[in-house]
Formats: structure tokens, sequence, C-alpha cells
């Protein structure tokens, strides 16, 4: 599959290989309850476009945009890898386009939480995904 090459990994087909359905259902429901755009801050910003991450979302029944993606320019120093310090490409972004109210929805969020208000931050479980209360906790973040 060309995701698997572009990615560098094996990835499993159909909708369970990147989204769960459950998951893909929790983030429809934040999207149509707040009318809010998806920017990408994964690795996955690293290897794809915005149109690749939307045909991504879209082949797993997102109902929303990738409006946009962060930047790299907060690489870590001395690391082989493109990491970079999530929390302050994710505040660069806010402040560069001028945005107040969001919501940061993420499993891992040890290089976030000093750069972004705890309140606007919503921990996801790694192993199940998107739940109802992080549905719950983003709705009142946004509205």
């Amino acid at each position: 599959m060309k995701w698997s090459q572009k990615l560098s990994c094996p990835i499993k087909t159909g909708i369970e290989r990147l989204f769960s359905e459950e998951s893909v259902t929790y983030l429809n429901e934040i999207i149509l309850l707040t009318k809010a755009q998806i920017v990408v801050t994964s690795n996955w910003r690293l290897q794809l476009t915005i149109d690749e991450l939307n045909e991504i979302f879209s082949e797993r029944g997102v109902i929303g945009r990738v409006a946009s993606k962060t930047t790299t320019n907060f690489v870590r120093k001395n690391s082989p890898l493109i990491l970079g310090v999530r929390g302050l490409e994710i505040r660069e972004w806010l402040d560069t386009h001028y945005c107040t109210d969001y919501v940061v929805i993420d499993d891992q969020i040890n290089d976030i939480v000093d750069y972004i208000p705890k309140a606007k931050i919503v921990k996801v479980n790694p192993q199940l995904g998107l739940s109802s209360d992080n549905v719950d906790k983003a709705v009142n973040v946004l509205l």
C-alpha cells in the first residue's frame, strides 16, 4: 500500500489500520457539534501533505477536513529524528493563526502540557482511542 511505503512501516488494511470506527464516530460528533477544524501535530505531518492527510481521514469516515498542520520549528537538540516539542509547535500555530477557541486532543501530552493550558487538553487513552468522556470535555472546551 502506498501509505505503508510513505510512512515506512506496515499498516493494517481497512478502517482499523489507523482509526477505530468508534473513535471516528466520536471525532465526527465533536466536529458536528462545534464545527471544529483539524490541525495535525503528529508525526504524520512530517511525511504527508494536507491533501494526503485529508484523503486518509476521508477514507476512514471523518467528516471534517484537515485544515493545517504544525511546523517543525522546535526540533529537539541532539535528536537523530525530527522530533519537535509539540507544545511549542502548537503554541506557535495558535499564535500565528490568532486562534483562541481550540482544544488539543492527544494520547501523548508530555511535550504539550508545559505550553498549553491543561483546561484545553483532552488526554485520550492510547489503547482505546476517543471516548464519550473525551467528547464531552472537548465540546465543553469549544462551546
